[in-house]
């Protein structure tokens, strides 16, 4: 059996870069961490465990722009590519890919070794279940990462005959499961949910461990995904809000370059997206259509955005509180799930007023008159309109753009303008799943998406 320590795991994510993690080949006398200690340690390495969630969703998505001279700049092909849809030719590596699976070794491993512990004594036992708990957590976030990106969006009528990904549950690199199906993906990233929310506690100390209600939150992500609202609104139920409390925009600085604390008193679960070179870039910039949604006594505007030499708006609202993009789970996504999901099933007033208590928080004092008297279906365009508006500049766009498409009358025709030539990302079109990476299917001969 091969045998692991934490160098090696560390080793892995900074000299393989682009590399797929699948090409190290652990040595067998290294010496495996063994007690629980260690176990609960790796757990803690933010720098894998917490970093490098995925942001070329928001990069292919309706947020951001650019011109010739921005594009030209960007630092790599994937970026290029992926700005205009073009997988024709695959892409040779893709962050997300690599670092998400490094994410399933290493709670594979921590799984694994946790198998061979001696039954945890009677005050090992937290520790113990704490240690399992997160390890499940941060493979069913992996999985989830990777579905979002690297499969088709998810149709219920035929989700047992779609690819989904690989599922791997061993960390030995030596075997290599077929693609499993999309449904039997989502059946294995939700039970490995459902297990960790008995073994987690009701709170962390740290925002990078999770809990019981970073677990809810992801099920409700989840569960929103796939249309499933009715088990999206049980999770929520199960949010604790005892430490959480919705931050009050007239209380945050917009003189600051960073104006979003961190931490703060929203975050479920810490999180930091995947840094490319189009985040430093001073010719991206956001999407006019979407500042246009912006009213006059709205504070996001002035909270999530500032004016560049250009007289174009760069984002500066992340709630890590600089430039990093957040990736992680925060209170005001769970207001605007709650608010969705009821709207949907027929409970239009009570999901209007989980809106208002978060618009309330978002408007100048005073100025915020609550939404009452809406039909349905007026209800459901308004809401996710605030999602737009709300969880900017985060992965979630690309999550809605990809399941609204399921529905023709919330469609969207994403276009881009480039070196005379306007490009367009279709609804159901193959521009909604990124190429696995072609040195991935060289090594494992794993089936490649439509390109």
């Amino acid at each position: 059996m091969k045998k692991y320590i934490l160098l090696l795991l560390l080793t892995i994510l900074m000299t393989t870069g682009c590399k797929d993690y699948l090409d190290v080949k652990p040595e067998k006398n290294l010496v495996v961490p063994r007690s629980l200690e260690d176990l609960a340690r790796l757990t803690d390495n933010i720098l894998i465990l917490n970093y490098w969630y995925p942001a070329l969703g928001l990069w292919a998505s309706d947020e951001l722009l650019t011109d010739d001279a921005g594009w030209a700049g960007l630092s790599s092909t994937v970026e290029k590519n992926t700005y205009i849809w073009d997988y024709s030719k695959g892409l040779e590596t893709i962050s997300e890919w690599t670092a998400s699976y490094e994410n399933v070794f290493y709670a594979n491993v921590i799984l694994e070794e946790l198998n061979r512990l001696e039954v945890p004594s009677a005050n090992k036992q937290d520790l113990y279940n704490k240690v399992r708990g997160r390890a499940l957590f941060f493979r069913a976030q992996a999985f989830f990462n990777l579905t979002s990106l690297f499969t088709l969006p998810y149709e219920q009528s035929n989700s047992d005959r779609q690819l989904g990904i690989v599922l791997k549950r061993s960390s030995n690199i030596d075997k290599q499961p077929p693609r499993a199906s999309l449904q039997n993906t989502y059946n294995q990233i939700i039970k490995d949910l459902q297990d960790a929310i008995s073994l987690l506690p009701e709170e962390e100390t740290l925002p990078n461990r999770p809990d019981k209600n970073a677990v809810h939150g992801l099920l409700s992500r989840i569960y929103l995904q796939i249309g499933e609202y009715e088990s999206a609104l049980t999770h929520i139920s199960k949010i604790n809000e005892v430490p959480l409390e919705l931050m009050d925009y007239n209380l945050l600085d917009s003189t600051e370059s960073y104006t979003i604390p961190f931490p703060n008193s929203e975050i479920l679960f810490q999180a930091r997206a995947t840094n490319y070179s189009f985040r430093g870039n001073n010719l991206v910039y956001v999407n006019p259509q979407l500042i246009e949604l912006y009213e006059k006594d709205d504070l996001r505007k002035s909270i999530f955005f500032t004016k560049n030499e250009y007289e174009e708006y760069n984002f500066r609202g992340s709630y890590l509180g600089g430039r990093n993009i957040f990736g992680g789970i925060s209170l005001n996504e769970i207001y605007l799930t709650r608010s969705e999901c009821l709207i949907r099933i027929g409970e239009v007033e009570e999901g209007l007023s989980f809106l208002n208590q978060l618009l309330e928080y978002r408007y100048k004092k005073g100025t915020f008159q609550p939404i009452t008297g809406l039909s349905q279906e007026e209800a459901l365009n308004r809401v996710l309109e605030e999602r737009r508006k709300e969880l900017v500049f985060r992965h979630n766009r690309w999550l809605d753009l990809r399941r609204l498409n399921r529905d023709e009358d919330s469609e969207t025709t994403i276009s881009r303008s480039l070196n005379g030539k306007t490009y367009q990302l279709l609804p159901h079109s193959n521009g909604y799943v990124f190429p696995i990476p072609v040195d991935e299917i060289q090594l494992t001969k794993i089936e490649q998406n439509p390109l």
